[in-house]
């Protein structure tokens, strides 16, 4: 199991067990039917002890986002958190990453025992047919700005199940540009690259730009990402699968400057992206 940080989302399992839930509930599946989902294509990762700690943690966490969580997985997520099972994979990495860690499962804790406040059940939906991508490689799109107006960015990389990875731009703009004032831009004229779920293009509010009639998946590579060890400060430049945006092909030492000026790995939300490049471009 890969792992990058202290957070609930920040390995390879629970990831999976995110895109696989958020697939379900974005093609119309209630929150029973999304775990179910998760369980059935997740049932690998439950037969592992380590990797099984990660899908309760990652269930109980996704539910709480959806306003209610089922008696089942409360109970699951509370005893891994209790009987320290989570811990036990932190403790030869040294007493500050499993501060570091427990500190991350207190807080969950904390949630999951708060009272449940009661909400209407919502209405039995079934899975929708998957409906075709409003994007693809080459796709240029507008991100609106929370304090007002447009970054801008492209498409480089589509891994399946809602994961993109693309690049982003500015100026920050007043309005969505045309195609044509974006189409000579370049990667390296990039502010920022990050791995992030599509819902902000899926919903439409991310308005669609165009696609580049000459793209080419060569000139736009899936760049090194930067992982820094806090408990040891060792820095790393990881390079990712061509297929996978989470399968780690290669770790290299690298000084610890270099490895903060590259982008972060992980997955980013829609809003996420949003405040990030807005802070970036400024006013």
């Amino acid at each position: 199991m890969g792992t990058w940080g202290y957070g609930i989302f920040e390995n390879d399992v629970s990831v999976d067990v995110r895109l696989t839930f958020e697939d379900a509930i974005h093609r119309g599946a209630t929150v029973e039917e999304a775990t179910r989902h998760v369980l059935a294509e997740c049932a690998d990762y439950l037969e592992d002890m380590d990797d099984r700690v990660q899908v309760w943690l990652a269930l109980a966490s996704l539910q709480l986002e959806q306003g209610s969580v089922e008696d089942s997985i409360r109970k699951r997520a509370l005893e891994v958190i209790e009987q320290g099972a989570d811990l036990k994979r932190w403790e030869e990495t040294g007493t500050e990453a499993v501060e570091a860690r427990k500190g991350m499962l207190e807080v969950l804790r904390s949630s999951l025992l708060r009272p449940a406040v009661r909400q209407e059940a919502a209405p039995r939906r079934r899975l929708k047919k998957p409906k075709k991508l409003p994007y693809e490689e080459g796709t240029w799109f507008a991100v609106p700005l929370r304090d007002g107006g447009y970054g801008v960015g492209i498409v480089a990389r589509i891994a399946g199940r809602g994961v993109t990875l693309g690049y982003f731009f500015g100026p920050r703009r007043s309005v969505v540009p045309n195609l044509s004032e974006v189409e000579t831009l370049t990667p390296d004229m990039a502010i920022l690259v990050e791995i992030f779920g599509d819902l902000g293009l899926i919903e439409g509010r991310w308005p669609i730009i165009g696609r580049n009639a000459s793209w080419d998946r060569r000139l736009w590579p899936i760049p090194g990402f930067g992982r820094i060890e806090e408990h040891t400060g060792r820095a790393f430049r990881m390079e990712l699968s061509e297929d996978d945006l989470f399968s780690i092909v290669r770790e290299i030492a690298v000084p610890r400057d270099e490895a903060e000026r590259l982008p972060k790995h992980g997955l980013s939300g829609a809003g996420s992206v949003e405040s990030v490049l807005a802070r970036l471009l400024g006013m």
